[in-house]
């Protein structure tokens, strides 16, 4: 098995103190291998744990117990040159786009920026990556220029995920990625994911609340409910043979949903 770009977890808890002094366990006990072999895709409500999970995986929050480790280490004791190589690596495409890029820049700076400081290009290489990047995103490269608060949500995501592509990880961890992008463009999207980690040999994360994007990008799914990973699986095990209520109640969902699509199409 390839380890480059590898997070593990081992029996992680997660346990936040609650203001009336209960505390809240946001994640329990979780084990997983994340790396370049596999798309990997979690489901969950709100407040089943996804992001507290995407936190942890990026080192943005630490465990309560457990570990969380990159190729073997730590990331609460990991040296300077260990978190850039972590973050070479592994990189986010975050829910909040509005606050993932610095208001006062430009867009293009916003994505350039990994590849001045953790690749150590030139600006003319760096700005001719950038503009591959964003044409193979179907993203106009004269829109760069622009502040974030200049272009739409979705297209704000779109750079988003431009930033995290534009390094070429060998994981990507994508919570709610498509999901300010208008249903037209989300399968395009997806595509290109799937395309980039296939052509890289690139592992994939995919956090999102539904099944509909998930099961058709990820080959793996894990399905999270009050903290818990209650199903783990192939897709099609997932989806075919799921045993959990709540893993049934979203698989029921996505059939209805599936079956409107084909309706409407046949219309």
């Amino acid at each position: 098995m390839s380890y480059d770009g590898s997070v593990q977890f081992t029996d992680v808890r997660r346990v936040f103190d609650g203001r009336s002094g209960n505390a809240h366990v946001a994640v329990d006990k979780v084990s997983l291998l994340l790396d370049s072999t596999t798309r990997l895709g979690i489901v969950g409500e709100s407040g089943s744990g996804k992001s507290t999970l995407v936190r942890l995986m990026m080192g943005l929050d630490f465990a309560t117990s457990g570990s969380v480790e990159y190729r073997g280490r730590d990331l609460k004791s990991m040296s300077k040159s260990e978190i850039h190589e972590f973050r070479t690596n592994v990189q986010l495409v975050a829910q909040d786009t509005s606050s993932s890029f610095d208001p006062r820049r430009s867009l293009r700076d916003g994505v350039r920026r990994p590849l001045l400081t953790l690749l150590g290009l030139s600006t003319k290489e760096a700005n001719e990556r950038v503009d591959s990047t964003l044409e193979s995103l179907s993203i106009d490269p004269s829109l760069a220029d622009r502040k974030p608060h200049q272009v739409s949500g979705g297209q704000r995501q779109r750079f988003s995920i431009a930033r995290a592509l534009v390094i070429e990880p060998k994981l990507i961890v994508c919570d709610e990625a498509v999901s300010a992008l208008d249903v037209s463009v989300q399968g395009s999207v997806l595509n290109l994911l799937k395309d980039h980690c296939v052509h890289n040999e690139a592992g994939l994360v995919f956090v999102s609340h539904g099944l509909p994007a998930t099961a058709f990008i990820c080959e793996e799914l894990i399905v999270m409910y009050q903290g818990v990973i209650v199903e783990q699986g192939s897709t099609s095990q997932v989806v075919f043979h799921s045993e959990h209520p709540y893993t049934r109640s979203l698989v029921d969902a996505y059939r209805t949903t599936a079956s409107s699509d084909r309706s409407g199409a046949a219309r």
